[in-house]
């Protein structure tokens, strides 16, 4: 997150807070310290969670997989770059078959690098 971002959020929920606490200050009931805590707890969670995924691409748990996503990349587009097919040969009936099986949610790419794989 910006630094000054981390800045304005904290000051937005020290005045949210601070507004909450007085209204309900003035309260006569003794629910409302209970309100108070439980609606406090909920905004620094959020507080909490927000600083958390404000940076995918670090180490934390929340962050990206982004070594999984370059190495995936990176044997999908070798599969792409050192294929011997020329276009002037004819597909093999072994490789067109697992075509009408493509599920909706893959990729072409993903079923074409999971053929190589096991031909080649």
């Amino acid at each position: 997150m910006p630094y000054q971002y981390y800045h304005i959020m904290t000051l937005m929920l020290l005045v949210n807070l601070t507004l909450w606490g007085y209204a309900l200050a003035l309260e006569d009931d003794y629910i409302a310290s209970v309100i108070f805590v439980c609606v406090q707890a909920i905004f620094q969670g959020i507080y909490a969670l927000s600083v958390a995924l404000s940076d995918p691409f670090g180490t934390d748990e929340t962050d990206f997989p982004i070594d999984a996503w370059m190495t995936e990349l990176y044997c999908r587009c070798h599969a792409v770059l050192e294929d011997e097919f020329t276009g002037n040969e004819e597909i093999p009936k072994s490789m067109v078959q697992p075509l009408q099986q493509l599920k909706p949610e893959n990729h072409i790419i993903d079923l074409w690098v999971d053929l190589r794989g096991r031909t080649g």
